[in-house]
C-alpha cells in the first residue's frame, strides 16, 4: 500500500521549505513514484483520468517530472506539475 500522502504545494508552503526541497531532490521514475505515493486522488482532482475513464492518464503526460527528497525534515516524493511542486510525505508514524 503506497505510503505517502498529498501533503501540499509549493503555492501553500514557503519559499525556504521548497528551496530545501529541491536542493536535495534527486529525479525519479513515474513508476516509482506511483508504487510509494497515493497519487490517484491527486490526479483525478488536477483532471487526469483513472483506470479506464477516457482522457490523459498522469502516466502518459510527458510533462511532469518526479522527485525524491525532504520536505521540512520529512520523506517526500513530489511531482513537478504545470511548475507547480505537489507534494507527499510519509503518513504519520512512517519513514
Amino acid at each position: 500500500m503506497p505510503r505517502f500522502e498529498y501533503t501540499t504545494s509549493c503555492v501553500e508552503s514557503t519559499g525556504p521549505a521548497i528551496n530545501g526541497m529541491t536542493a536535495a531532490a534527486r529525479e525519479v521514475s513515474f513508476r516509482t513514484f506511483a508504487a510509494r505515493c497515493n497519487w490517484r486522488p491527486w490526479a483525478k482532482s488536477v483532471g487526469y483520468s483513472i483506470g479506464a475513464e477516457p482522457g490523459l492518464k498522469l502516466k502518459d503526460d510527458f510533462l511532469p517530472a518526479y522527485f525524491k527528497s525532504t520536505y521540512q525534515g520529512k520523506p517526500c516524493y513530489y511531482v513537478v506539475w504545470s511548475a507547480i511542486e505537489c507534494i507527499f510525505t510519509a503518513r504519520r508514524n512512517e519513514k
